[in-house]
């Protein structure tokens, strides 16, 4: 239903030259929101799992793994929000597809 309305009211959307903010613009910033708020619960959870396997053995190659982990969403997170800041589309298409 969420993805009807949005739809909706993407193809009603004034252009941009008529209005100072875009409707589909702030469509988008809602689902950015919601996205950010999902990536730090997720963040969240894998620190609380990340305390438990230090408490094992084996530590020294899961800690390689979490931080090689951690080194390529954080680069993926930051490269896909400076996209939509700079509306580099280009950029954006090169974060999807890694």
């Amino acid at each position: 239903m969420q993805r009807e309305i949005e739809e909706s009211a993407s193809s009603r959307s004034p252009s941009a030259s008529r209005s100072p903010v875009d409707l589909r613009e702030c469509i988008a910033a809602i689902r950015i929101s919601g996205d950010l708020e999902r990536v730090g619960d997720l963040a969240k959870n894998i620190a609380k799992r990340t305390v438990k396997i230090v408490e094992r053995p084996r530590v020294p190659r899961a800690i390689i793994g979490l931080k090689s982990m951690h080194d390529v969403a954080a680069l993926q997170l930051k490269d896909a929000l400076d996209a939509y800041a700079q509306r580099d589309v280009e950029r954006a298409r090169a974060v999807w597809s890694q």
